[in-house]
């Protein structure tokens, strides 16, 4: 109810809204695919990687797809494509001999945080004149949306 106040006070209608999440997607998802394509990543790609990167010790297949929300099945032609690319490597489990930890190659490592800038710059001017309160507001927002979508 709250929400369409607001809605209703600045003067936009549902298919508007609509419209600027479709439009502002595919602008970014166009900005983000033509600053990967010089690292041959697609942005499926560059989010695993950045997953691994931020889980050291590495993830399951099963915790990636979760995470990306994909199938396993998918994860598993992903992780062979960015094996084959010497950015992941499979490797037993400290903890269970079983369970195969995906991992980031020492050259994946590196090259995650040459990779953000590049894509830091591509989106630079596309966030021109935003706030960082207007920016976490949008990502609290896209977070909120995501919740709820499971309940």
């Amino acid at each position: 109810m709250f929400i369409q106040k607001i809605i209703d006070v600045i003067g936009l209608k549902t298919y508007s809204v609509g419209l600027y999440q479709a439009k502002a997607y595919r602008i970014l998802k166009y900005t983000t695919a033509k600053a990967l394509e010089a690292y041959q990543l697609s942005s499926l790609d560059w989010a695993v990687l950045g997953l691994l990167y931020d889980h050291k010790p590495g993830l399951k297949s099963t915790e990636i797809a979760e995470l990306v929300g994909v199938e396993p099945s998918f994860v598993t032609v992903l992780i062979d494509e960015l094996s084959a690319k010497k950015l992941v490597l499979r490797k037993e489990s400290s903890s269970d001999r079983r369970t195969k930890l995906i991992t980031l190659t020492p050259s994946g490592r590196r090259k995650i945080p040459i990779i953000e800038t590049t894509l830091r710059e591509a989106t630079k001017g596309l966030l021109k004149g935003t706030s960082a309160t207007d920016l976490m507001a949008y990502l609290r927002v896209l977070k909120t949306i995501i919740e709820n979508s499971k309940n």
